[in-house]
């Protein structure tokens, strides 16, 4: 497993530690972080894990564009599947939060 996909098991679980089950705290960490990531066990990857980018996209966009080290506010959100990641992502779309193209 590569350090980026580390680093997102290791903040989701510190995250799942944190969570109620109460979906206004999900909202709160993807309005208070400039990147978030999905993270979900997948028997389908080689590594077991699944990822999925939540918010954003333009800045790890501009990072790779201009060669540089992104610093951002960043967090993961542990899901049960990738169709649950899915829907957090497709729900960020539709509110329009930061970081999303096209919003």
């Amino acid at each position: 497993m590569d350090y980026f996909k580390r680093r997102m098991v290791d903040l989701a679980n510190k995250t799942r530690g944190h969570l109620t089950g109460d979906f206004a705290q999900v909202w709160e960490i993807v309005v208070n972080n400039e990147v978030v990531v999905a993270v979900w066990q997948d028997a389908c990857e080689p590594d077991g894990i699944g990822m999925l980018l939540i918010k954003g996209e333009d800045l790890l966009r501009q990072s790779v564009e201009n060669n540089r080290t992104l610093s951002a506010r960043t967090a993961a959100i542990p899901c049960v599947e990738l169709k649950q990641a899915v829907a957090l992502r497709n729900k960020v779309r539709r509110r329009g939060v930061g970081g999303m193209r096209g919003h």
